[in-house]
């Protein structure tokens, strides 16, 4: 009898220790988990991040969006100051034709501007038979023309959209070298100025303005 209470306290003890032990190595296991970071809490490398900050904790890095709405830039052209200026009036349109002077020296390049403004107080939309939008046109004192922006150009044969926004400016740009359209210098004298738009809806001509070439 007393060696079967012997072996019961033995293998209480036993199990006891077997307890002890199990509760240390689960407690390790918890100690190891809590140290270790969540997967979705470790630093990224990912190169399709489009946002980094800066050193010293500033802003992210953003680039500002190059494209713009609106018209061609080259349509957007900063016309120079205002001389000689023609100026007409049409379905919520203000079209200006605008020369810097009245009078060029011989070989002196005679710069135009075609400025066109949109007054109705809303967007309108211009549609153009092709990517031909404006012309010029050089006339001498007879009527005849001695030379065409557009002679000689390509343009793509499609209808073209345009939108122009309230009080957005249209602005397109030509310089003429006192050539014809033959290639020939002109002479001394009188010449017209020109300009043609080509909106479907607003197909107007603007001028003439008289300059004088050779009169410097």
């Amino acid at each position: 009898m007393r060696d079967f209470i012997m072996a019961a306290r033995r293998r209480r003890i036993v199990l006891g220790l077997v307890m002890v032990l199990l509760v240390s190595l689960a407690a390790g296991c918890d100690e190891n988990l809590a140290e270790r970071p969540a997967d979705d809490q470790q630093p990224s490398n990912d190169a399709t991040s489009s946002k980094e900050k800066k050193p010293g904790g500033g802003a992210p890095d953003v680039s500002p969006d190059p494209r713009e709405p609106g018209l061609d830039r080259d349509r957007q052209a900063k016309a120079p100051d205002e001389g000689l200026v023609i100026e007409k009036n049409v379905k919520n349109l203000k079209i200006k034709l605008i020369l810097p002077k009245e009078k060029f020296s011989a070989d002196e390049p005679v710069a135009m501007t075609l400025r066109v403004t949109n007054t109705s107080g809303k967007t309108q939309e211009l549609t153009f038979a092709s990517s031909k939008t404006h012309d010029f046109i050089i006339k001498d004192d007879s009527g005849s023309v001695v030379w065409r922006w557009s002679t000689g150009r390509a343009f793509a044969q499609a209808f073209v959209e345009r939108r122009l926004d309230s009080d957005e400016k249209m602005v397109s740009s030509a310089s003429w070298n006192q050539m014809t359209d033959k290639n020939k210098p002109v002479g001394p004298g009188t010449y017209s100025v020109e300009a043609e738009f080509l909106a479907a809806d607003h197909n107007e001509k603007v001028g003439p303005v008289e300059i004088e070439i050779g009169g410097e």
